[in-house]
């Protein structure tokens, strides 16, 4: 059973979006690719977008799928999110939820977080999700996967 800790505001969401660094060899070199970025929280349509991923695990859409049920009967909906949620399981492990993650890139906006999250709810008929929204991301910073 999960339960919610705590729920995170969208200022504390985004000032630790903008403090995300690059993994790296070198750890004395921190790069933060969304120090500067522009970070909203925008409604996105299915066919805006593009997955970074082909393919999704039967295992992780289980998850999901009671991850949603659970939250809805606590009054949230995973897919429209105005911040994070701290969750604990039944060991209470603590984990965080935060909106699908939409980026831009020069292919276009590019859902790189959130895929499992989504993919239900769109066969099933959904159009739309609230996604968080990273748009002018730094240039020199390596986009971690191309969109499919």
């Amino acid at each position: 059973m999960v339960e919610i800790e705590r729920v995170i505001s969208f200022e504390e969401l985004e000032a630790k979006v903008r403090a995300v660094p690059l993994l790296s060899q070198d750890s004395s070199t921190k790069t933060q690719p969304y120090v500067n970025a522009h970070i909203s929280l925008q409604e996105f349509s299915y066919d805006d977008i593009a997955p970074t991923t082909l393919y999704v695990l039967t295992k992780n859409l289980e998850t999901q799928d009671m991850l949603s049920n659970r939250l809805s009967q606590l009054g949230h909906d995973p897919l429209s999110l105005e911040g994070g949620l701290e969750l604990a399981d039944a060991n209470g492990d603590v984990y965080g939820l935060v909106p699908p993650i939409v980026e831009e890139t020069p292919e276009g906006m590019c859902l790189i977080d959130g895929i499992h999250r989504n993919y239900m709810p769109r066969l099933l008929g959904r159009t739309s999700f609230i996604g968080l929204a990273i748009e002018n991301v730094d240039s020199h910073s390596p986009f971690y996967a191309y969109p499919n």
